[in-house]
């Protein structure tokens, strides 16, 4: 009997124990999933957030949070206090390789927004903007009781806020005063092509026109040996080496003007980057033409004597043989160049027919092989 009973009893405790691991099971595949993080509600934040979000959609931009950093540290005289600086600092509140000082350099400042920035955007949403206000309640309280009670300051003398004193929110009517944005890398370089257009227009190629008539006259028989026109080899070198500057610059300029906004970022970089040396050659090249234009007067043309004349005359007809030679040399140069890119290209060519003969020749006897 004893022995029956005791096999009962563990024939019973065994369904118990399935009984008992179901019922864990069950309880564990119905644990609830833990609650959603509640909304942050720090009307401080909220208020700052409306009075800097000046796009009206919900989040704060980069020059949005410049420019709550900028009247954060913003002097004034009425205030008792002066404002802590929001740095970028490690758990230890030690800045992060940057020195505390009374203003946010913008580098700080842009380290900042991207510390928040978590999504990486471009922008802070209001969960974000919250974590900076967490972060830094101590310094900025004092700046939104500030930005709210405005005529706070009403019987010192302080020049009137850059904010509407009126009721209501202030974030409502509040805009934010901020420097002009710096000119984009485009709108800078249409100024400066535009710049040298106008002294190209007005300056540049009206003393082009003035050098070429010189250079034009010494073709006159009748006015080749004239005292007036008499130039020294250097002046005559200058100036061809001015005509080919101002055909240089000013074909450079209308080229760019030609390809209007199909230019590149890059070539819109490398035009700023050259524009101090272009524009430095243009400024000379207008200073010659202002005091080419200066009249001279009748006391200033020095009196030559008949034996300077005719040295002069021999001179002149040296240096006009000489650039004529030189003149007929460069279109001598240019043909042997131009007969020197047909040959190489006529070479090339019977080079890749000969190619193309050797490997139909391989391929022939190698098909022949097998066959």
């Amino acid at each position: 009997m004893a022995t029956t009973k005791k096999a009962k009893k563990e024939e019973g405790d065994k369904p118990k124990k399935a009984k008992s691991s179901s019922k864990k099971k069950e309880k564990t595949e119905k644990a609830e999933p833990p609650p959603p993080e509640p909304e942050p509600s720090d009307p401080d934040a909220i208020q700052l957030f409306r009075r800097y979000d000046r796009e009206k959609l919900g989040h704060i931009t980069r020059d949005d949070f410049m420019q709550l950093l900028a009247d954060y540290n913003a002097s004034h005289p009425q205030r008792k206090w002066e404002m802590a600086p929001c740095a970028l600092t490690d758990a230890a509140g030690i800045p992060l390789g940057f020195e505390r000082t009374s203003r946010n350099s913008e580098f700080e400042a842009g380290q900042l927004f991207e510390r928040y920035d978590t999504d990486r955007s471009g922008t802070l949403n209001l969960k974000e903007f919250h974590g900076f206000i967490r972060d830094f309640k101590k310094q900025l309280v004092p700046f939104v009781e500030e930005l709210t009670s405005p005529r706070a300051f009403k019987h010192s003398g302080r020049p009137p806020p850059s904010f509407p004193l009126q009721d209501g929110p202030a974030w409502s009517t509040f805009e934010p005063h901020r420097r002009p944005p710096p000119p984009s890398t485009h709108q800078l370089f249409e100024s400066r092509l535009e710049q040298l257009n106008t002294m190209c227009d007005n300056v540049l190629l009206p003393y082009r026109a003035t050098l070429m008539e010189r250079m034009s006259r010494r073709t006159d028989p009748a006015l080749r040996w004239a005292p007036a026109t008499a130039q020294t080899t250097k002046q005559q070198m200058e100036l061809d080496q001015d005509i080919d500057l101002i055909d240089r610059i000013t074909s450079s300029v209308h080229a760019k003007r030609y390809k209007g906004d199909h230019i590149s970022s890059h070539e819109m970089h490398e035009f700023l980057d050259e524009f101090p040396h272009i524009y430095a050659a243009a400024e000379e090249l207008a200073q010659k033409a202002k005091a080419m234009a200066r009249p001279i007067a009748v006391y200033e043309t020095p009196a030559m004597s008949d034996e300077t004349t005719k040295l002069l005359r021999v001179k002149d007809q040296m240096i006009w043989d000489l650039l004529q030679e030189r003149k007929e040399l460069r279109h001598q140069r240019d043909a042997l160049e131009h007969q020197l890119r047909d040959v190489t290209e006529l070479s090339a060519q019977e080079m890749r027919k000969w190619a193309k003969l050797t490997d139909d020749m391989q391929a022939e006897i190698e098909r022949l092989r097998r066959e």
